[in-house]
């Protein structure tokens, strides 16, 4: 997994680092293998790749050889706002992961959420998320299981919903 990007006016590149770890504890929480996030800088590093989440040739090439990657899952933060009042706060997020082929570069699975806090909001409020990290996790869950149904090679579905074994 190579670093997300994020479009946000604001502290993009804090988005950025907070999309990127959030990704990366769900899916090694559903059973992923991840190559190290040091070995991904340094090899991105190395091609001199300028932005997070560019993947030129040479630099899937040189994920493959120097750490071993055989897909490649990047993405971008879209939107990361936050309406609402102090007391009533809505998170709205929007974001888009891609898997390639390391080889090829070819684009195995895509996809993409977009979601406010009181998106699922029921009777007494009951549903509603008032927090940016825990909708990001929500989102990414979702993302995750299509990405394993649609990679036969990627993380296998648990006995639990949301968990992978």
């Amino acid at each position: 997994m190579v670093p997300l990007t994020s479009y946000v006016e604001r502290d993009a590149q804090l988005v950025a680092d907070t999309a990127t770890e959030a990704t990366t504890v769900v899916l090694l929480r559903l059973g992923a293998r991840l190559a190290s996030p040091g070995c991904v800088r340094d090899a991105m590093r190395r091609q001199k790749a300028r932005a997070w989440g560019e993947i030129a040739a040479a630099t899937r090439a040189e994920l493959s050889a120097s750490c071993g990657a055989e897909r490649i899952l990047t993405g971008a933060v879209e939107q990361w706002d936050l309406a609402g009042s102090g007391l009533e706060p809505e998170p709205l997020i929007s974001l888009s992961l891609r898997l390639l082929d390391a080889e090829t570069g070819g684009i195995l699975w895509m996809g993409s959420q977009e979601a406010g806090g009181w998106d699922r909001e029921s009777v007494l409020g009951i549903g509603r998320v008032f927090s940016r990290g825990a909708l990001l996790d929500r989102l990414l869950g979702k993302l995750a299981r299509q990405i394993a149904r649609r990679d036969p090679d990627g993380p296998r579905p648990g006995p639990r919903e949301g968990g992978w074994g």
